[in-house]
């Protein structure tokens, strides 16, 4: 595989053109996405470590960008990012690594209000919430900075798979220019999470189930996202 990085354009993702774009890329076939998103995900989540998620979300990628170009989908290209089994597991560790260190500050944060409200309602021989209303808020705001941490990490790794298909990037590579290219287009990177944290969350209010029907649209924004940032 190709180690080298690759040139990028700053400051050229619209959010909402994503999404409007993305539903016209995969409405006519929208069904079939579906289910390539949906068994690419499952499949994913079944083993642990993310040993699988690499492989998925390059075929995920496959079928979006064969779609960009012109080329209807087929439920097969789920399977065709196995062929990019070694680079795409690296990009999917070191993107795992990256939660876990994430993760580890604000455990730390988090034991030591759950040891100091307990050590303070103790001797203070007092009933009610442990962590008392401060530490309550305290522990509601650290929760939020964690997701929203989990979310930043994760739009800044989401290149790295289809530059491995499309780019030909070696697993780590791909992550170096991912990264790049995503604080080049923070903005508009936040404007796509958020856009698709509110469709997420309007999908969770149909029984959860609702979410299942915004995954492809979403994936399909970060397609066009990430064409609008590595041209063909």
């Amino acid at each position: 595989m190709n180690g080298t990085v690759t040139e990028f354009r700053s400051g050229v993702i619209r959010p909402w053109q994503c999404y409007k774009d993305g539903w016209k890329l995969i409405k006519d076939q929208y069904w079939l996405f579906f289910g390539i998103a949906v068994v690419g995900m499952l499949i994913a989540s079944a083993v642990p470590l993310a040993i699988l998620l690499g492989p998925m979300m390059c075929g995920i990628f496959i079928a979006l960008l064969g779609k960009l170009r012109g080329e209807p989908m087929v439920f097969d290209q789920l399977f065709k990012g196995f062929d990019h089994f070694s680079d795409s597991l690296i990009a999917a560790l070191i993107e795992m690594g990256a939660m876990i260190l994430l993760m580890i500050p604000a455990g730390v944060v988090l034991v030591a209000l759950m040891v100091g409200g307990a050590i303070s309602s103790g001797a203070n021989g007092v009933g009610g919430p442990a962590f008392g209303y401060k530490g309550v808020v305290a522990l509601v705001f650290l929760l939020l900075l964690m997701v929203v941490g989990v979310l930043i990490v994760n739009a800044m790794f989401n290149f790295s798979f289809p530059l491995i298909v499309d780019r030909r990037l070696s697993g780590v590579a791909a992550v170096k220019t991912s990264i790049r290219a995503s604080w080049a287009n923070f903005g508009g990177l936040v404007g796509l999470l958020l856009l698709g944290t509110v469709f997420s969350v309007v999908g969770m209010l149909f029984c959860y189930v609702g979410v299942l029907f915004v995954l492809p649209v979403v994936f399909a924004a970060w397609g066009v996202a990430y064409r609008q940032v590595f041209p063909a």
